[in-house]
């Protein structure tokens, strides 16, 4: 039995012990919470299976923000290659969007939807790992896993990967060492020192937050707060947009919604 195909067993038991373990859930709740639980263990088989012992693999890491909220992190590969922060979507069907867009779109059974985009999100979570642990920029890499029966239908960067096996080539491109190997405990003492208990309390209070943040004007770049400015020039000279305030370091952006 190949490497592959005990992979894919494991996935297929992790699936089933995942739909049990949300039994006792109503089911909008149970079915959104396996389908990202799923995703999530799925990328962390792959992690503890598919890269080796060079690649240390973290899981559903809860960070502390400076205004005193919470972020969230599937998943952190820490190599010698850089940080790899993992976002995942357990998502089917077919997904159209591009990078610069702030939502991408969902079409399954004819029906759209919108969602965040991922990007955009994970964009976030590195600025958060980044500062946090006084890493350059260049040593923290996004990566965006859709993980389901999915299909990409537009052009997108390679570090939006479809699949399991898409996401261990990424990992496993080859890559200049920039981390020493014996750095590399230091830094995932750092992370684990950094991080929350994934407590039942914290997790509320990380939902509370999301909620609130959803209700205010965030900066779509890096999740700061935003302030109302005046266009100077350009065809939009003269009217309101929201404007990061921590430009020029961001220079997110909004318009003022009517």
């Amino acid at each position: 039995m190949n490497t592959l195909t005990i992979i894919a067993l494991i996935l297929a038991i992790s699936a089933a012990f995942g739909l049990l373990a949300g039994a006792g859930k109503t089911k909008p709740a149970r079915r959104r919470k396996n389908k990202g639980d799923i995703g999530e263990s799925r990328i962390s088989i792959l992690n503890e299976i598919g890269l080796d012992e060079n690649h240390i693999g973290l899981d559903n890491i809860l960070i502390p923000l400076p205004d005193g909220g919470t972020t969230q992190i599937d998943h952190i590969v820490v190599s010698p290659y850089g940080l790899y922060i993992i976002e995942t979507k357990n998502m089917g069907g077919w997904i159209y969007g591009n990078e610069y867009d702030s939502q991408w779109t969902q079409v399954l059974y004819k029906q759209k939807s919108t969602f965040q985009n991922p990007l955009r999100q994970n964009y976030k979570h590195c600025q958060v790992i980044a500062s946090a642990l006084n890493l350059d920029n260049s040593l923290v890499h996004s990566v965006i896993v859709f993980i389901g029966d999915s299909e990409i239908k537009t052009p997108l960067p390679a570090n939006v990967c479809n699949g399991g096996t898409a996401y261990l080539n990424y990992i496993k491109q080859p890559r200049e060492a920039r981390i020493p190997l014996p750095e590399l405990p230091r830094l995932i003492a750092a992370i684990q020192k950094l991080r929350l208990e994934n407590s039942a309390e914290n997790c509320t209070r990380h939902i509370a937050y999301i909620e609130q943040i959803r209700n205010e004007a965030r900066c779509p770049r890096c999740g700061g707060k935003m302030e109302k400015r005046i266009a100077k020039n350009g065809p939009h000279a003269g009217k309101a947009f929201y404007g990061c305030s921590k430009y020029p370091r961001c220079h997110g952006t909004r318009p003022i919604e009517a």
